[in-house]
Parts: C-alpha cells; sequence; structure tokens
C-alpha cells in the first residue's frame, strides 16, 4: 500500500462529510430558510476543508475551498447563493472522481506517517544535528544517507578525537558513534563528553559490531541512550535517533498536544510525532485544547489558527495571560501563508510556525527546536532564582544574610500595626575569637554552622533568622512581646549551651550573649537593632552566656 492509499480512506470520509454538510446547507439558504446561518455553517465546513486538502497537498482542492469559504461570507443575493451551491456540487463531483482515480498522486503524495519525504542536503536542512563518527567511510555514508532521509543534518567525523575537535566547532542535538575506532575509540569520546559541562547531557547513540550488551557493561556506568547492532541499524538508527532527542539525556518523553479540527491533520501530525518518540495529546477545538493545556501542562502545543468555538489566537492569548502556561512554547500549525499572518502569531507570543501541507522532518525539527527553547529559557530561570536565592542568603551557614535580613526588619516594622508588638534578639558567640585563634577558621565555621542550625531550628512560620555579621546573629520576632522575647531568647542560650560542636576531633562548647529589645512607637528599624545590640553588651559586660533585656 503506497503513503498515498494509505491517506485516502480518511480524506475522504472527512472530506465526504463537509461536502454533504455544504450542499444540505446551500440548499436551505436556497429555499430562504435562515439564510445567514446557512452560509455561515457553509464557510465553516469550507475553512475545515480547506485545511485537509492542504495537509494531503491538494492545492486545487484547498484553492476551491478557499473561494467557497469567502464566497459564503460575502454572498448576499439569490443569485450568490445559487451560484455559490453549483460550485459545493461541482466541487463535491470531481473529487469524487479524484478519489476514485489516481489523480490524488499526480497532485501531490503526502509524507508517509513514519517516514519522512527525502529531506535537503545537509547543508540546506532544518532538522536536529546528529554528529556521527565512525573510521569506517562506507558505514558513515550509508548511516548518514540514512539520517538524511529522515530528516536530519548529518556532520561526520573519522574517530573520538575529530569527533571532540567538531563538537568545539559548534552545537550538535546527538552524537551517533561506533565504539572501536583509532586512535581515540568510541567510549573514551563518550567519557569526554560527560566529562565536559558543555556536552554533558548530549544524548549518545552507540552503533557497534560487538555484541549491545558488552557495549552497554563497557559504558562504566556513563549515560547512554541506545547501543545498536551495526546489522539492525539500518532499520533502527533513525527511530533511536528520535527516541533519544525526544526523551533527552535519561529523561520521560516530551508531551506534545495536538489542536486542530481535522482529525486527518491531527492523525497525521500523532502518527509522525509518536514515530520520533514524543507522548501526544490531542484536541479538536479551542475550548478542548485550553482545557487540556491546563490539566496537563504540555510541552509544546501544536495550535491550528482556524478552529470553532475558540480560535489558535485566542487560545495563545488565553495561555499568555495565566502565568502556569505562559511559557509552553506554542507552533502555528497553518494553511494561512501571508507575512503578516504569521507575523501577527510570532508577535503574540508563538515560537514558530509550520505552514500545511505538514512534512514530518520540518514538524520534528520544530518541536525539537521549541523543546530546546523552554529548555533553554527554564535553565534561565533557574540561574536567576539561584541568583536570587545568593543575593538573599549568608553562604556559610544557609541562613538570612544581613542585607536581606535588614529588608525584611523594615518590611515588619512598617506592617506592625499600632498597639502590636515586634520583638528583635541579638546573638553574639561568646569568645569566637579565641576559638578561630586556637582551633583555626575551619573549627569557627564549623561552629558558626552549629549556631545557625540551632536558631533555624527554633523559629516559626513569620519569623525570621538572620546572620548580622561575623559571630553575630539576629532573630526578628512579629508579634513578641517582652516577656515573650526574653523566654525566646533564654530558650536560645540554654539550646547553644547544651549542644557541644565537634569539629578537627574535638568537643567544643559554645555559649552566647544575647540582647532584646521592642520595637517602640515611630522607632526605626536601626534604632530597635542599635537598643538590642546595647543589651548584648550589657550581657557580655555581665559575664558572658546570659540575657539581658534594652531599657
Amino acid at each position: 500500500m503506497t503513503d498515498t492509499d494509505a491517506l485516502r480512506t480518511p480524506f475522504a470520509e472527512e472530506t465526504g462529510t463537509h461536502l454533504l454538510a455544504m450542499l444540505r446547507a446551500a440548499a436551505s439558504a436556497r429555499l430562504g430558510h435562515d439564510a445567514p446561518a446557512a452560509l455561515a455553517k457553509i464557510a465553516s465546513h469550507a475553512r475545515e476543508l480547506r485545511g485537509a486538502a492542504a495537509t494531503v497537498g491538494l492545492e486545487p482542492v484547498a484553492t476551491a475551498a478557499l473561494a467557497i469559504e469567502r464566497d459564503a461570507l460575502a454572498a448576499g443575493n439569490a443569485d450568490a447563493v445559487a451560484a455559490l451551491a453549483d460550485t459545493v456540487s461541482a466541487l463535491h463531483d470531481g473529487l469524487a472522481l479524484i478519489l476514485r482515480g489516481q489523480e490524488l498522486l499526480s497532485a501531490g503524495r503526502p509524507p508517509s506517517p513514519h517516514v519522512s519525504a527525502a529531506p535537503p542536503r545537509a547543508s540546506e536542512s532544518s532538522g536536529p544535528a546528529v554528529l556521527l563518527v565512525d573510521d569506517s567511510p562506507v558505514t558513515l555514508r550509508v548511516h548518514a544517507d540514512l539520517l538524511r532521509r529522515a530528516g536530519f543534518e548529518v556532520r561526520g567525523a573519522r574517530d573520538g578525537a575529530d569527533a571532540l575537535h567538531v563538537l568545539q566547532g559548534g552545537p550538535v542535538d546527538i552524537v551517533v558513534s561506533d565504539v572501536d575506532m583509532a586512535p581515540m575509540d568510541g567510549l573514551a569520546l563518550l567519557r569526554a563528553v560527560r566529562e565536559d559541562p558543555a556536552t554533558a547531557e548530549l544524548p549518545f547513540v552507540f552503533v557497534s559490531a560487538r555484541p549491545t550488551d558488552a557495549v552497554a557493561g563497557a559504558c562504566n556506568g556513563l549515560h547512554v541512550d541506545a547501543v545498536l547492532s551495526k546489522g539492525a541499524a539500518e532499520q533502527q538508527l533513525a527511530s533511536a535517533v528520535h527516541a533519544a532527542l525526544a526523551g533527552g539525556h535519561g529523561q520521560v518523553a516530551a508531551r506534545v498536544l495536538v489542536a486542530d479540527d481535522s482529525g486527518l491533520v491531527r492523525s497525521m501530525m500523532r502518527d509522525h510525532l509518536m514515530a520520533a518518540g514524543y507522548e501526544v495529546l490531542e484536541a479538536q477545538d479551542g475550548e478542548e485544547a485550553l482545557a487540556r493545556i491546563r490539566d496537563t501542562v504540555p510541552d509544546v502545543v501544536l495550535l491550528d489558527r482556524d478552529m470553532p468555538r475558540l480560535d489558535g489566537l485566542s487560545v495563545l492569548d488565553a495561555m499568555q495571560a495565566d502565568e502556569a502556561t505562559a511559557a509552553i512554547p506554542v507552533v502555528f500549525v497553518t494553511g494561512r501563508a501571508t507575512a503578516s499572518e504569521l507575523a501577527e502569531g510570532l508577535g503574540r507570543g508563538a515560537h514558530d510556525y509550520v505552514r500545511k501541507p505538514v512534512e514530518a522532518a520540518e514538524l520534528i525539527a520544530r518541536v525539537r527546536s521549541a523543546l530546546r527553547t523552554r529548555r533553554l529559557r527554564d535553565e534561565l530561570r533557574e540561574r536567576n532564582l539561584q541568583l536570587e536565592r545568593m543575593a538573599r542568603t549568608d553562604m556559610l551557614t544557609g541562613m538570612v544574610n544581613r542585607r536581606h535580613g535588614a529588608t525584611m526588619l523594615a518590611q515588619a516594622c512598617t506592617a506592625t500595626a499600632a498597639g502590636a508588638s515586634l520583638a528583635v534578639v541579638m546573638a553574639d558567640v561568646d569568645h569566637f575569637k579565641s576559638i578561630n585563634d586556637h582551633h583555626g577558621h575551619a573549627t569557627g565555621d564549623a561552629v558558626l554552622q552549629a549556631v545557625a542550625g540551632v536558631m533555624r531550628n527554633g523559629i516559626v512560620t513569620g519569623e525570621t533568622a538572620v546572620r548580622w555579621g561575623g559571630e553575630e546573629f539576629l532573630l526578628v520576632l512579629p508579634g513578641c512581646d517582652a516577656a515573650g522575647a526574653l523566654a525566646r531568647a533564654e530558650g536560645l542560650r540554654l539550646a547553644l549551651a547544651s549542644s557541644p560542636v565537634d569539629a578537627a576531633g574535638r568537643r567544643h562548647g559554645v555559649t552566647a550573649s544575647l540582647g532584646c529589645a521592642i520595637l517602640g512607637a515611630g522607632e526605626t528599624p536601626e534604632a530597635l537593632v542599635a537598643r538590642a545590640d546595647e543589651a548584648l553588651y550589657a550581657a557580655k559586660a555581665a559575664g558572658r552566656d546570659r540575657v539581658a533585656a534594652a531599657a
């Protein structure tokens, strides 16, 4: 069975549904039975037929459907309605002849759901880049041709050292390598790839004449996405590469939502995507698509522009307005060809677009690009969060640092209503300089970390523990009055005194002196801390390892 044969039946079924609905609506309009509603139905079914025809490459049919759609929207008198009915009838008869004969073959062969049409040469390919490494020129040529036919861009290398040189010249999406090569074999290449942070997550597939289990065992725990036998590579290589790219480095397969009102279009894209190793979800209109997006949060969304109930642009706008879905990349799959329409979607937040009829290699490349962009965006967001955490956190103890602590104290002071209480407790480790001088800074650091742990364990939600500087720590206690502050400080003092620190082979007793202060009317955060600090020095002057309250 040819590729076209496989698509003829579902295309005929879908087309027959649309044409029959249009004929009935045209007849209704000619009789004057709610003509506006009938014409709107004709326009809707013509639009859906246009999408299906474009998908299978029947451009004349897509053009005729577009003309019917426009005429239905513009029809305003009985003569126009009659002409429209005749046009629909003629298209019905012509398509019946096409689907019964062989014209579909000459009108345009669609790509197979499982095997991509031959792509352009590597220099023109938009597919994922594969670095193919093998010291056999014949094997390199055979596997390169196979991967190019499957839609990949292929770069070649004759051994591991040559492959590393290629990797330095520019990014690739996956490495496919032989094992036995000289002077640098595939196992050494794998090790070098995994040890370099720039390539550590790169998918890697081995193709070898050795037994596959022996190759897997020789990897010494280094991740390999697949190990193929050279005898089976021609049948399995493209699928293994697709699966490795779809799943990522040891991750589950990415989830793609396909939203299109044409069952034929959804079926074709589902087959292409599943063959490439993706998990596929489907929606037949915009409202269903938006519900599934919110429910499942897919990794990529493929959206038709023209769908009933809610069109693709409206779905995109709703996703952009929702923080939970705004970061999901959207790729429009559309028959619209004008630059302004494509620019509109991109300008409103879409990542990319794919034109109908959909080619498997282009579809997979666009999805892969969207996933890569999302991964990079997620990594950037995580790095920004890490930088933000670092800006707020003391690196030695993991506590809030002084800069951020001062901000939180100021906010607490502002939020404390008239008549409410806010306490601060300042703590200072006793004889800390002696600890550093006699036992070393490593022991001093261990003591500070232990003190920080005790202080963090003693706070509840809404309270803040801050490393104020050196061996000084500050507790911010909203809602705590003078008696409560003294009790909290005394509890902390006892906890520290009963928690010796083991460091450098010795056990070190730790005590602290503490000062408490309660926010006064109109008092600034700086003045509040200064009074707590005065109370702390009073505790030290009285003999250390004790609590004092500010006047």
